[in-house]
């Protein structure tokens, strides 16, 4: 067993799709890269923001970070860090026109990676440039969470609200939407690993499972 201090409290972490590294972000100012398997520090990085959600490539090439930047004033700006996943060395950076970006996901194919601001937008980008692709309507003021299906045509995202929406990749289309209208509640929304159903937790302690059919819609 192995522990480390990391700042302050963690606002986010992702394990590798082996499961052999953790990758944790600190909300003032941390990122870590834990190797499970030798059960040490991989690389550490002070980074002077406020870090929200974060994300590993699926061949571990990468991993990301969404932040909020403080500038003059009361305001914050979002912003994004591409580091290396194996050496930790900062490989570009990116800001937006909103507060926040709070949360990150790359693509099951790894060749793209997308973003979810404050302003209520996903926005998609190319790797490792971080160049804006396209950009597609989030739910409400922004998503908290996001998943890809396996295939990567569908896209779960989860707002600060009770509520989920599945997102069609190609058109950003909404395929399906729920809200259980509890405004004090609200879940991630999961895919199953054959990306035949999606389950979101529900205000009553439940858990919804939906199936997903396989022209890509999602049904009840």
């Amino acid at each position: 067993m192995s522990s480390t201090e990391t700042g302050g409290s963690v606002s986010s972490a992702c394990l590798s799709s082996d499961g052999t590294r953790l990758l944790l972000t600190a909300y003032q100012g941390r990122v870590l890269l834990w190797d499970l398997e030798r059960s040490w520090l991989a690389w550490r990085q002070e980074d002077p923001a406020y870090h929200y959600g974060c994300a590993l490539s699926p061949d571990g090439r990468f991993a990301a970070v969404g932040l909020a930047e403080e500038r003059d004033g009361a305001a914050t700006r979002a912003s994004l860090r591409l580091w290396d996943g194996r050496s930790g060395r900062l490989l570009e950076a990116r800001t937006f026109d909103a507060q926040r970006t709070w949360a990150v996901a790359f693509t099951p194919t790894g060749d793209a990676l997308v973003a979810a601001t404050s302003s209520g937008e996903l926005v998609f980008l190319s790797l490792p440039g971080l160049e804006t692709v396209r950009v597609v309507e989030a739910p409400a003021s922004g998503a908290l969470q996001l998943e890809f299906n396996p295939e990567g045509s569908l896209l779960a995202a989860s707002p600060d609200t009770s509520a989920f929406v599945v997102i069609d990749v190609r058109d950003g289309r909404r395929l399906f939407d729920y809200s259980d209208l509890d405004d004090l509640q609200g879940s991630s929304a999961n895919f199953s690993p054959d990306g035949r159903s999606v389950c979101w937790g529900m205000d009553d302690g439940k858990v919804g499972i939906w199936g997903v059919t396989l022209n890509r819609r999602s049904q009840s």
